[in-house]
C-alpha cells in the first residue's frame, strides 16, 4: 500500500524508488530494501492508521 501510495502521489519517483527497492533483491535486509522504495519497515498503529485513511480516500474515489 505504501509503494502505490507513493506511486499515486508522484508516478515517475514512486516508480523509480520501487525499481531501486527490488534491484537490490536479497542483498540487503528488508528494512534497507523499503528504505530505497521510499516506504517505512513500521507496522506501527500511525502507520497503519494512515494506509488505512488512504485506503479508503482511494475507495470513495472509486464510488465517485
Amino acid at each position: 500500500l505504501q509503494v502505490y501510495r507513493n506511486y499515486k502521489e508522484d508516478s515517475m519517483n514512486g516508480l523509480n524508488s520501487y525499481i531501486k527497492g527490488l534491484s537490490l533483491g536479497s542483498s540487503k535486509p528488508l528494512p534497507e530494501v523499503w528504505n530505497e522504495m521510499g516506504i517505512k519497515f513500521d507496522f506501527s498503529e500511525k502507520v497503519i492508521r494512515e494506509l488505512m485513511q488512504f485506503v479508503q480516500k482511494e475507495l470513495a474515489e472509486l464510488k465517485d
